[in-house]
């Protein structure tokens, strides 16, 4: 698999050296042939371009679609986009791309509290046009939106998609004011599935998400713990687990695990 990788930096947060020791590390480990495509013989991953692609355009959705534009002017097989504000591990793309998903992400908690994965469903209990965030995951899943900071796309997702693909947008949802933001990357995934591609995370895959300190899981997992005393099982029932073959005791009440709905794809 030829693969380009892709650097936004234009997210108003300063490009800090451990990212570029990161970026450093998987472009040696790629070079040197450490990049493993799944089970042994299963074909290697190899860069498709001496340097990654990058932008410093203003939104990020504009130097996310210059990059996917730049992608596929080469002969790149697919994207893996890594943003200025990440650190990971040299084979992370190793890790990505052995489950041959056509989108998938790996896992990363935004910078404050309560430090969630950008990870979401819809749920039942979402209120209408929302998605409820993943709490709990092992192994790999399906979901319905997430982020595009550790996000490994075949060229198929994006020659189907064939241009606009990430774009920030207005909310309208009851309640919120009307200049409300949603993430560009939601746009990217909605119009993947509309083409007929599923979604997924690699909840063992996880990337740092740098702030004034590297979040990382163990953050929201210490902000779930000091929830846990106070959980209601009306409470219980609204967190979201997936990737668990039963329930799991959450505050001493059982969280049923959720499993994304395959919806009938018309495209």
């Amino acid at each position: 698999m030829r693969l380009a990788i892709g650097v936004p930096s234009s997210h108003g947060f300063p490009r800090a050296p451990v990212f570029d020791r990161s970026l450093r590390r998987l472009l040696g480990h790629l070079r040197n042939g450490g990049g493993v495509l799944g089970q042994a013989g299963a074909g290697m991953i190899t860069a498709s371009t001496q340097e990654p692609l990058e932008s410093d355009a203003f939104p990020v959705d504009v130097a996310r679609n210059q990059i996917v534009r730049a992608m596929l002017a080469t002969n790149a097989d697919a994207l893996l986009f890594l943003d200025a504000d990440h650190v990971f591990e040299p084979d992370i793309a190793d890790r990505l791309a052995r489950h041959q998903k056509d989108v998938i992400t790996a896992r990363y908690h935004v910078r404050h509290p309560p430090y969630h994965p950008n990870c979401y469903v819809s749920h039942p209990l979402a209120p209408a046009g929302e998605y409820k965030t993943v709490h709990y995951g092992r192994g790999v899943f399906e979901i319905d939106r997430g982020g595009a900071g550790a996000l490994l796309v075949s060229r198929a997702v994006l020659e189907a998609i064939g241009g606009d693909w990430f774009r920030y947008q207005r909310n309208a949802t009851a309640g919120k004011p009307p200049d409300f933001d949603v993430s560009e990357d939601f746009w990217f995934y909605q119009r993947a599935q509309e083409e007929g591609f599923a979604c997924w995370v690699d909840w063992e895959t996880e990337v740092g998400h740098l702030a004034q300190i590297t979040v990382t899981g163990d953050h929201h997992a210490a902000y779930l713990a000091t929830m846990e005393p106070d959980i209601t099982p009306e409470l219980a029932a609204q967190l979201v687990a997936c990737g668990f073959d039963g329930p799991i005791s959450v505050g001493g009440h059982e969280v049923e695990p959720f499993h994304v709905e395959r919806l009938e794809r018309t495209a």
